[in-house]
């Protein structure tokens, strides 16, 4: 099995930040053997994406959310956790 996350929100505080890591470490359940995000970053003029061979736990990117919000301010992302 797998997870796939998706997040939408306007204007995120760090509390919606906490709980989109949290949705990700519940989720790495469903798949251990990888996590991966897609977003649409302000520093960026399209999607960026980033994945690696480790559970939620372990990937660098659940601890940066806050750099992943886009121009207008809000967070749009795409994630997962893989069970190969």
């Amino acid at each position: 099995m797998c997870a796939v996350i998706g997040v939408y929100l306007q204007k995120p505080t760090s509390e919606d930040f906490e709980m989109v890591k949290r949705v990700f470490l519940e989720s790495k359940i469903r798949g251990m053997h990888a996590t991966g995000i897609s977003f649409l970053p302000a520093w960026s003029d399209g999607i960026e994406t980033y994945k690696d061979h480790v559970p939620a736990d372990q990937f660098p990117w659940i601890n940066r959310l806050h750099e992943c919000v886009a121009d207008d301010g809000n967070l749009y992302l795409i994630g997962h956790c893989r069970y190969s």
